[in-house]
C-alpha cells in the first residue's frame, strides 16, 4: 500500500497516547485506564497495551509499530525521491 491514511491509523489510540504523555494511569475523571481484567504487574505497562489495543500484547504492538514506521518511511522516500538526491561534500 502506497498511502498514508492518518484518519484511520490503527495504532493511534488517544487513551494510550494521553497515558504516555501524562504521568497518570487514570483518566481526567479519576477512572483507571487499565481494565481490571487486563491489569497485570508482570506485563510491560501493566496491561495498558492490552486494554487500549483489544488484547494485543506489548511485543506485538511494538513489532507492528516498527513495521508501520518502515512502511511510512518507504512511502516518504518514494514521494521525495530520496534515491535520486545528490549530496555534495562541504
Amino acid at each position: 500500500m502506497n498511502e498514508i491514511d492518518v484518519k484511520n491509523a490503527k495504532f493511534m489510540n488517544s487513551t494510550f497516547r494521553n497515558c504516555m504523555m501524562h504521568p497518570s494511569l487514570a483518566d481526567k475523571n479519576g477512572n483507571s485506564i487499565i481494565s481490571s481484567s487486563k491489569l497485570d504487574r508482570q506485563k510491560p505497562l501493566f496491561g495498558l497495551v492490552e486494554t487500549c489495543f483489544d488484547g494485543m500484547g506489548y511485543k506485538d504492538l511494538k513489532d507492528s509499530v516498527i513495521l508501520e514506521m518502515k512502511r511510512i518511511s518507504n512511502i516518504l522516500s518514494q514521494w521525495l525521491e530520496i534515491q535520486s538526491l545528490s549530496i555534495k561534500p562541504l
